[in-house]
Order: structure tokens, then sequence, then C-alpha cells
């Protein structure tokens, strides 16, 4: 039986460690070991994958509510027999990310004894939409007007506005 010298066995490890040390370079090569080629404190060339959130307008067009007001708010305070103009105001209010489209309504302003079909468009992704009503007349002893005034949405869905009417009598 021969015998190896020290020197042959530290050989034949330096070339066992130099061997591996190749095998984990082309390994790191191929299969892209994360931030092995990049110099140290730089960012990995490999991409990284981030989720974004959409800005698109894809979102279902719908009113969500609606609400109303009357300008000015009350008549108190004013003489029966005087002419007065009243403006209602209208908000649609719609869902964020919506694809815009037509909003078709009708307000009444007499309590409902008669209404007035309108609409208005809305571009998409608007979440917000206003629609401006005037009335002019003359303030009733038989407190008749102004009336009590709402807006019912028709189409893309059906949306009740709450009812308005100014506060007070005339005297």
């Amino acid at each position: 039986m021969r015998q190896q010298r020290p020197m042959g066995r530290i050989f034949a490890g330096g070339a066992i460690v130099v061997l591996v040390a190749l095998f984990a370079v082309v390994l790191a090569l191929f299969h892209g070991i994360p931030g092995f080629n990049s110099p140290a404190g730089s960012p990995s060339t490999h991409p990284t994958v981030i989720p974004t959130q959409s800005t698109g307008n894809t979102g279902a067009f719908k009113v969500t509510s609606a609400d109303l007001t009357v300008s000015p708010a009350s008549i108190a305070g004013k003489s029966c027999g005087s002419s007065i103009t009243f403006t209602y105001t209208v908000t649609f209010h719609l869902p964020q990310g919506n694809k815009g489209g037509t909003i078709q309504f009708m307000y009444t302003l007499d309590n409902g004894r008669s209404s007035t079909p309108a609409h208005v468009n809305v571009a998409p992704g608007q979440t917000m939409q206003q629609y401006t009503i005037t009335s002019s007349g003359t303030l009733t002893p038989d407190h008749t007007y102004p009336g009590v005034a709402e807006v019912i949405v028709n189409s893309p869905n059906t949306v009740n506005s709450p009812q308005v009417k100014p506060m007070g009598a005339c005297h």
C-alpha cells in the first residue's frame, strides 16, 4: 500500500473546494440567485414584480345617492303675494372608477302634482355631478307655493333624493 503525502491531501482538498465554488458560480449564473452579479449595495439585475392597483374606469355606472337643497332655505318673514325665485341643487353621487354615462331623472317642485324629465352626463371616473333647477313664483297664502321638491333617478338605477321645502311660511 502506498501512503499519501500531506501535500497531496491538501492539493486534493483544494481541488474539491475549487470545483464546488465553480459549480456554485455556474448554478448562480444559470438559476439567477438575486444580487449575485450585482456589486455590493446595488440593486439586483432581476426584475421585481410589484402588483399594481388598476386606475382604469371600469366600474359600474350607478348613482349611489342624490342630495337636494333649496335656496333660500326659509321664507319666514316674507309677505304672501310677493315674488320669489328658488334655486334647487341636486347632487348625484357615483362610485369611484365608474365608466361614466347619462343619469336620467325627473323632478317635482309641487308635491308631485307634476314632474319634469331631465338628464345629465357624467364623465368616466367622476364621483359627483350637480344639476340646478330654478323656480320663480308668488308666495301663496294657502302655502302651496313653494311646494315639496324631490328628484327621482330612473336610470342607470332608481334612487330618490330626500324631499325638501323652504322652512317657514309667508305672512
